[in-house]
């Protein structure tokens, strides 16, 4: 009788299912599952992997002492063919990206960098790790990150070549400082902006004729301080840890707050949190002195941040959207001088952002969505004199007065 061919869905399904009714795969379970789901040592710990990040409500994987992973399950799976159909492509994504070799070994030798500072190409452990390479195609390996990295310098020690990291590579490295991150870290960057490597533009000379960046998502987190924060946000994320933080400029400390979103937005890193009132509010990053485990133990279960974790999703629009505030609509005008950024067919700059029509003298109208004044005025502030409030009457005048106050805190200015 012939066998029937085990499809990466029937294998992912095939871990759901064992997970389901054991709660946990652990070291151990390991060699009687591979055979199962017809899986190679590598390809079990991709899998698992991939499970984790796309299922972060789920499940929770952690490094054993040898690299490989363990799988505990923190919430029980509700309809196991129905998750695995909807997320086939995600999870078939996310096995390649952690497969990707070119992009492992480049991890593997910035972690190097990291934490040795320097290298050279007779480095057994870095050889090892890198899958036996000899000595001569890592010392090739080596001069290419020379060649990319300003903050990379090659030294010459007799015939050994040494490599020296002569600054700290940030954020950047601080993302990859444990197993199985990558994928994560590829994740948070796609899911909130896409000028999220920008910050690399300080690292590499690669095409530094045709780039340049002035907005860097790295700005918030550039002190070891804020790094920390940011790793532990993330990791009580993961787990659905109740937090505690502490504000520089507050003497009073916020707890059992549930955190749920590592969000860039407005050129700054917000950390989205539900407090103990079930409402949405975001900590700026670089205003947090220290984050801590709460008081309530447990993890919090996705049911109670769903509104928030959809709110985030589909109606926020800046750092200044009010949750469980009523939307209300500003109708505006661009007048001709800037109509070309506001054609139906631009690119939104508020993603509420609506066409109405072009006027004859070449104007245009358009329509935004607001909770609260903050949440627009700066947009409009931003193309003052060319960009108009028409309606509400309301908010035109509370903008008409910020004008009036401005222009009189000019007056005496020589």
């Amino acid at each position: 009788m012939q066998q029937t061919k085990m499809t990466k869905e029937m294998k992912f399904k095939m871990l759901l299912e064992y997970l389901e009714d054991s709660r946990s795969i652990l070291e151990q379970d390991k060699k009687k599952l591979m055979e199962k789901v017809n899986l190679k040592v590598k390809e079990f710990s991709l899998y698992l992997g991939a499970l984790c990040h796309i299922f972060p409500d789920y499940l929770v994987c952690t490094p054993t002492h040898n690299n490989e992973l363990e799988c505990r399950q923190i919430q029980s799976l509700s309809n196991i063919d129905k998750m695995i159909k909807e997320n086939l492509k995600k999870l078939t994504a996310e096995v390649k990206l952690s497969n990707d070799k070119a992009l492992r070994k480049y991890r593997i030798i910035l972690e190097a960098f990291h934490n040795k500072k320097v290298l050279d190409s007779y480095d057994k452990a870095l050889q090892e790790s890198l899958g036996e390479m000899s000595q001569r195609n890592l010392d090739k390996e080596l001069k290419k990150f020379v060649e990319v990295f300003d903050n990379i310098k090659e030294v010459k020690e007799g015939k050994k070549n040494t490599y020296k990291l002569i600054k700290p590579l940030d954020i950047f490295i601080e993302s990859f400082d444990h197993a199985n991150e990558i994928g994560w870290f590829f994740n948070m960057a796609h899911e909130s902006d896409p000028e999220f490597f920008a910050g690399l533009e300080q690292f590499t000379r690669k095409d530094k004729d045709l780039y340049l960046f002035k907005n860097t998502p790295f700005e918030d987190t550039s002190t070891i301080e804020s790094s920390q924060n940011f790793q532990r946000l993330k990791r009580n994320i993961e787990a659905r840890e109740y937090t505690k933080i502490k504000y520089l400029y507050d003497t009073k400390e916020y707890d059992n707050l549930k955190p749920i979103k590592l969000v860039f937005v407005d050129n700054n890193w917000y950390v989205a949190l539900v407090d103990t009132d079930n409402i949405l509010r975001f900590g700026r990053l670089s205003f947090i002195e220290r984050v801590d485990y709460g008081s309530k133990r447990g993890h919090f279960q996705p049911s109670s941040i769903a509104k928030q974790k959809e709110f985030l999703l589909q109606e926020l629009q800046n750092a200044m959207t009010l949750y469980g505030q009523e939307k209300q609509v500003a109708k505006l005008k661009a007048s001709p001088a800037i109509a070309r950024y506001f054609q139906k067919d631009m690119k939104k700059f508020l993603s509420s952002q609506q066409f109405i029509q072009e006027l004859e003298d070449g104007s245009i109208e358009f329509s935004v969505e607001y909770t609260q004044y903050l949440e627009v005025l700066p947009f409009v502030q931003k193309w003052l004199p060319d960009l108009v409030i028409l309606e509400p009457r309301e908010l035109r005048d509370v903008y008409t007065m910020k004008l009036t106050t401005m222009l009189q805190n000019m007056k005496g200015i020589k």
